[in-house]
């Protein structure tokens, strides 16, 4: 009998226990406490307190309900509480070292929170409560002990209720949200996360859930719960769990397994399994399908086993994977940027199951692609893992083919090579932000390689050795870096590589820069003979002008030369960039060594010509004797600028700094000075090219008037009808006064043929006296309220001084003789030289003589635009002008 009073006492005590513990069935609990008869609000409270921690000295006592779960170990060092099971407004974080809460403080329990003795704090209207902690200078929440937890937290006696979770969306989350228990409905595992485990072994880990179209969720779970090793969900569904906030970003911290259910197909209607599919098909099969000028779209059922030769870990791929088989090579083109991150890093094997992609030919390169509504597209990032399937296999190592650049055919576009015995033609320019260079072999077969952004070419390409990349084809076959600092290997010296080059005349150069400026890809040289002169550093030294039979080349190089004025040289020009500059083809980025000496002292006999001659015709970049020529001015030092000229035109010298010409002292006389005309100046190689030993010119004869020129023409930003401040000047450079009754100033308007009778200006009884400004107004009375002087004419409305920039002008002898020109009659000035809309036109210093066709190196043109060697800059009355000054 004692037996079996002891068996149903042990029974009795089992019951009780099991009494205990709350179950699923949100009955009553086991063990509770009496609540209190009056609660705090907790919103209210939830406002008293700010971000800093701050620690409650009055009994404040609220009432919550448990929303969080450990039972699965997920949810640790805090419990989760809210205001109300359904529709609550305010969330609690209890930060507390109490584990196995659910044991106590199941979900679902009402409970009440005493938080007198606690450290507080409000984020965004939720409630964080803890103990206080000094870390580094900056106060935080700890947890609190477990002892001091069930001091301060106590259940009722309430049954357990059901906990509704408030249903929400992450594009419309409200901060005031947070530790509450919600509900996120059509997610999904991100792809990038597919067939991952819920957390990494012993690791707080973040997965990222995808809304169907909407903004996703993060993922929060524990290496330590019981379900971290489980597989996430394929599918789509809801997912429930505690709401936090890192930022403005939404986090999920889910109670079990079972918060997530995935029940449904994934949003973009596509079934994923986590075992790729067996390989049946090879990369050149697959290339033999493609039908001329079409999408292949038939891949339905192919799989492709393969490998990644080139990641983006470091060459800006933009989206290119490119993998390769043992029958060969070809691109996959996706949306997704840093693809390296995913793991398709250079050496991974991989498995690309083909359905619903198609085959396209993009510029000669075959590529995997994804079809669009009217064409192809990238495949999109997020759909990578539904065709692309990682191995879990250690990486391979790479090997590239190598191949001379004779042997490059179009079976190896795709795929990752080293071109051996090549070497670099020219620098390469940036154009449309790609730089293109030449590979070439000593025979001058070549392709061009594309430097991305982040490769910059080092000091030690100007050898010889081998180059590696990915072959591409765009309109000829190109390789593609995929490392930034060993693309390049040099081994020896670099060849020169005229064998089979084609010599091309400097005519069809000049042609060439005009119509077809650009890479020159072609095996081609010049011969000519060097006219600059770097001895005296009268040009820069990385810089040489070329005169050939049929016209003059400006080469400008990556470093220094030493080529002597009088050489005769030979030039490959593969590699350069052609321009055209400065009147004369150029080529830009070509190296030193690209340029070979034939013979010295071949200087040519030089033309001679007068400077009005040299002003008015094209003469760029020939060898020249002007004469007969004096310096300009009262000073005979030679600086940059100075002037030389004759009695009827001008022009200005260039004068490098550490030239032997800076700062020589010149004869007063007169002569012949030796150069060549270039960029709008005369330069001089050294002292010995200038002869003035003759007789100063005499220019006292050349007639009365032959000195008065036009010498500013103004049309200001803020000129208007109500106050018109344009006006126009003239200007006599001789010492003798002229009588200018006859003269008369026409405007051809726009681009008319014809000058406007309307427009002429006309000056009798008016003497300009020597040396001395004439001003003519458009409105003299708002001029002398703009300047504060009167002019000495006015012109009128639509006169000559009355134009707004894009007209042209003549000045007229008495006799009907054309004296001076500004502009080109017949031609609208608009976005020209001598376009000066809300600016103005000023003659340069020196010009002492009128010109019958206009030169644009006269003058100095200030405007809107720039072009054109104009000055980008608008002016403004009267502030930016000085009428009545001669310059």
């Amino acid at each position: 009998m004692k037996v079996l009073w002891k068996m149903l006492l042990q029974v009795m005590v089992i019951l009780v226990f099991w009494g205990c513990i709350p179950g699923d069935d949100f009955g009553a609990l086991g063990e509770c406490d009496a609540m209190p008869d009056s609660f705090e609000n907790v919103s209210a409270i939830s406002r008293e307190f700010g971000a800093e921690p701050v620690l409650v000295g009055t009994e404040k006592i609220i009432r919550l309900y448990v929303s969080s779960d450990d039972r699965q170990s997920n949810v640790y060092g805090a419990i989760y509480l809210q205001d109300a099971p359904e529709n609550p407004e305010t969330g609690v974080e209890l930060r507390t070292d109490l584990r196995n809460a659910h044991l106590k403080y199941p979900q679902g329990a009402e409970v009440y929170l005493n938080l007198k003795g606690l450290f507080v704090r409000s984020i965004d209207g939720a409630l964080q409560v803890g103990s206080k902690q000094n870390s580094f200078g900056v106060t935080t929440l700890a947890r609190i002990p477990e002892q001091v937890t069930e001091k301060h937290l106590f259940r009722s006696c309430n049954p357990l209720v059901k906990m509704h979770p408030k249903v929400v969306h992450p594009d419309s989350l409200d901060a005031h949200w947070q530790f509450l228990y919600v509900l996120f409905e059509g997610v999904e595992v991100a792809a990038s996360d597919l067939c991952k485990t819920y957390a990494d072994f012993e690791e707080s880990t973040v997965r990222k859930l995808d809304g169907c179209g909407k903004s996703g969720v993060e993922l929060l779970t524990s290496g330590y719960s019981d379900f971290h090793n489980l597989s996430l969900p394929e599918g789509m569904g809801r997912a429930t769990g505690v709401l936090k906030l890192r930022g403005s970003k939404p986090q999920l911290l889910i109670n079990k397994a079972e918060d997530l259910v995935f029940d449904h197909d994934r949003c973009n209607g596509y079934a994923y399994n986590c075992s790729p599919p067996d390989p049946n098909s090879s990369i050149a099969e697959i290339k033999n399908m493609y039908s001329e000028g079409s999408m292949t779209g038939e891949l339905e059922g192919r799989v492709l086993g393969a490998v990644v030769i080139a990641d983006d870990s470091s060459a800006p791929f933009k989206g290119e994977l490119y993998i390769r088989d043992s029958s060969g090579a070809i691109r996959i083109q996706t949306g997704k940027k840093e693809l390296y991150k995913d793991g398709y890093t250079s050496g991974s094997r991989i498995v690309v199951d083909l359905r619903g992609l198609v085959l396209i030919r993009d510029h000669g390169e075959f590529v995997l692609a994804y079809p669009g509504d009217t064409s192809w597209q990238p495949v999109p990032g997020d759909l990578l893992p539904y065709f692309i399937y990682l191995a879990d296999e250690p990486l391979e190592e790479v090997e590239p083919q190598v191949h001379s650049v004779v042997e490059i055919n179009e079976a190896l576009v795709g795929e990752l090579i080293t071109l051996k015995d090549v070497q670099f033609a020219g620098s390469g320019i940036l154009r449309e932000g790609l730089r293109y260079r030449l590979l070439t072999d000593c025979y001058g077969n070549s392709l061009s390689v594309i430097l991305p952004e982040n490769i910059t070419p080092g000091d030690n390409e100007q050898g010889s050795g081998s180059a590696t990349g990915i072959l591409t084809f765009n309109d000829g076959y190109q390789l593609k870096p995929i490392s930034p600092n060993d693309y390049f290997e040099p081994k020896g010296d670099h060849c020169l590589y005229f064998s089979g080059s084609e010599r091309v005349p400097a005519i069809d150069m000049t042609q060439m820069s005009i119509n077809t400026p650009g890479l020159i890809m072609d095996n081609t040289v010049v011969e000519g003979v060097v006219i600059s002169d770097v001895e005296f550093g009268s040009f820069p030294n990385n810089e040489i002008l070329i005169q050939c039979d049929t016209g003059s080349l400006s080469v400008k190089l990556t470093g220094k030369h030493q080529i002597s004025r009088g050489s005769r040289v030979r030039v490959a020009l593969m590699g350069g960039h052609l321009l055209h500059h400065a009147g004369i083809p150029a080529v830009e980025g070509l190296l030193p060594l690209q340029i070979v000496l034939l013979e010295s002292g071949v200087l040519p006999g030089p033309m001679e010509i007068s400077v009005s001659e040299l002003n008015n015709n094209d003469y760029a970049g020939q060898w020249l004797n002007l004469y007969p020529v004096s310096l300009l001015g009262d000073i005979g030092t030679i600086s940059d600028g100075t002037l030389v000229g004759d009695c009827f035109d001008s022009v200005a010298l260039r004068v490098l700094e550490d030239s032997a010409l800076n700062g020589y002292i010149a004869e007063r006389g007169s002569g012949a000075i030796s150069g060549f005309y270039y960029d709008g100046y005369f330069v001089v190689g050294r002292p010995s090219d200038i002869g003035f030993n003759e007789d100063a010119l005499q220019c006292s004869g050349l007639g009365e008037g032959h000195g008065v020129i036009i010498s500013e023409i103004a049309d200001p930003l803020n000129s208007s009808s109500d106050l018109n401040s344009r006006y126009i000047e003239l200007y006599n450079n001789s010492e003798m006064g002229v009588d200018l009754s006859g003269w008369e100033l026409r405007r051809y308007t726009n681009g008319n043929q014809a000058y406007t009778e309307s427009t002429v200006i006309t000056f009798n009884n008016i003497r300009l006296e020597g040396n001395a400004v004439l001003v003519i107004a458009a409105n003299a009375m708002d001029f002398e309220e703009v300047y504060g002087f009167p002019p000495a004419i006015q012109g009128g409305s639509s006169s000559a001084a009355d134009s707004n920039g894009d007209d042209n002008m003549i000045l007229v002898g008495p006799s009907g003789e054309l004296m001076d020109v500004f502009g080109v009659p017949g031609e609208d000035g608009t976005g020209t030289s001598h376009d000066f809309q809300d600016g103005r036109a000023v003659r340069k210093t020196g010009i002492i003589m009128g010109s019958p066709l206009f030169n644009a190196q006269q003058w100095e043109v200030f405007n809107g635009h720039g072009e054109l060697g104009t000055h980008k800059q608008l002016l403004s009355a009267p502030q930016d002008f000085d009428p009545g000054v001669h310059h």
